[in-house]
């Protein structure tokens, strides 16, 4: 069986076929990595010093720094944690499909991966070895990646060019802090029940309950960099503009719809492509509604004319298992009302 074949199948791909991909990857960003001025990135100056055991890293910073290869083992070492995380494809794909380079692919990666503190929650699951079931600790890690997936994607499509790691973390710092401490403030009802009943679930199969509610906000974090794209445009403080934004997707369902879209099967590039689409426009109209709303008069005012969609989303509400071209109705309605010059 090839690869394609494989992968639009219900097999996939098995253990040495997806060794020779990681392989290939691993070449290809490599290459790719070498060729940048990452190196001279001061925050992944200190992926590179981290590379080496803490007794070298101490007597010998500046020899680490300096070394004639250090380009080379920055780039190694990067493209391990890259590949080795986020898998064999996912790399040639955002870098096939956009104009940025690899190192800016790679600037979102740890970007994202401080943002959501990634290592703090791979630390503590590290610690859970053995106490809980294999199976529970690798829907926990699967939950890690698709998060840190959205949160990468979203930076390296999203965010402002040129900018350097340290930048591109303190650009979002304070929205995910934000977020992070005061969500269940500010979610709606229904979908604060949603989270309430995510930590249960986890704490109830045995995760210790500080982390079992870390890792149920978790999937929110990537809503941080839509609230602050809102902050740069509107220039209000960022505690009304996550509120704002809040109450609007509360207004149109975006979690609802979020989750139903990320739902949707992905038999190939295409449906990928189709799905992203799906998610940039929900995206794109949640942000442009938060902003006519924070324009027009004081945080909490504004709140859009959903009459419109109130029949479309009872519809689909009402059915078991959306497709595509239902989702896509969706999108482009709403779409619609958050081009209107009346919707707030």
């Amino acid at each position: 069986m090839g690869y394609a074949a494989a992968g639009r199948g219900a097999k996939g791909h098995d253990r040495p076929e997806i060794s020779v991909l990681l392989a290939h990857s691993k070449a290809a960003l490599f290459e790719r990595l070498v060729a940048t001025d990452l190196v001279k990135d001061a925050r992944l100056q200190r992926e590179l010093l981290n590379y080496f055991p803490s007794p070298l890293r101490r007597d010998y910073r500046s020899a680490i720094l300096d070394h004639p290869l250090r380009r080379e083992i920055l780039a190694a070492h990067l493209t391990n944690l890259v590949v080795n995380r986020m898998g064999a494809t996912f790399c040639n794909y955002l870098l096939e499909n956009s104009s940025a380079d690899a190192a800016s692919l790679v600037r979102a990666f740890i970007a994202a991966r401080d943002l959501l503190g990634i290592e703090v929650l791979d630390r503590e699951l590290d610690r859970l070895v053995g106490e809980l079931p294999h199976s529970l600790l690798m829907e926990l890690q699967l939950r890690l990646h698709g998060v840190l997936h959205r949160m990468v994607f979203r930076l390296f499509r999203k965010a402002p060019g040129g900018l350097g790691c340290d930048a591109l973390i303190r650009r979002y710092q304070a929205a995910c802090d934000c977020l992070r401490d005061t969500l269940p403030e500010q979610l709606p009802g229904s979908e604060l029940a949603c989270l309430q009943e995510d930590a249960a679930t986890l704490a109830g199969a045995g995760v210790p309950v500080e982390l079992a509610d870390a890792l149920a906000r978790l999937k929110y974090q990537p809503i941080a960099l839509e609230v602050e794209e809102v902050r740069q445009i509107v220039t209000r403080p960022l505690a009304d503009c996550l509120r704002q934004y809040l109450a609007i997707g509360a207004a149109v369902e975006l979690h609802w719809i979020r989750r139903e879209i990320e739902s949707l099967p992905l038999y190939d590039k295409w449906y990928r492509k189709a799905r992203e689409a799906l998610h940039d426009g929900l995206l794109q109209s949640v942000r442009q509604l938060a902003v006519a709303a924070l324009s027009n008069g004081p945080v909490g005012n504004g709140k859009p004319d959903v009459a419109g969609l109130a029949g479309l989303l009872g519809e689909l509400r009402s059915m078991d298992g959306l497709n595509i071209a239902m989702l896509t109705t969706m999108v482009g309605q709403l779409s619609r009302l958050a081009s209107s010059p009346e919707t707030v």
